[in-house]
């Protein structure tokens, strides 16, 4: 998922990426980052719903990989009903 993002060592100069630089850091803690998530492309507004689906998928990701873990809850996030319900 999401595999152009500023962690992947593989992109070439002229790549349009996700920068995922201030996500990093919040990896490893469940609830941070799905606040962040949700404060970038939710404006902060998140439903229970939603933030127990994303902690729920965070459960099984390894800690091991960040970006991943980055990556896969912010696509949970913009395949919402939440997401696309947005004006």
């Amino acid at each position: 998922m999401f595999n152009r993002h500023s962690e992947n060592p593989r992109l070439r100069e002229q790549d349009i990426y996700i920068d995922i630089d201030e996500e990093i850091p919040l990896a490893d803690d469940a609830d941070a980052l799905i606040g962040k998530v949700a404060e970038k492309l939710l404006a902060g507004k998140i439903s229970s719903t939603l933030r127990r689906e994303v902690e729920h998928m965070l459960e099984d990701r390894p800690l091991s990989n960040p970006s991943g873990r980055v990556a896969e809850a912010m696509y949970l996030v913009v395949t919402s009903p939440e997401f696309a319900r947005q004006h």
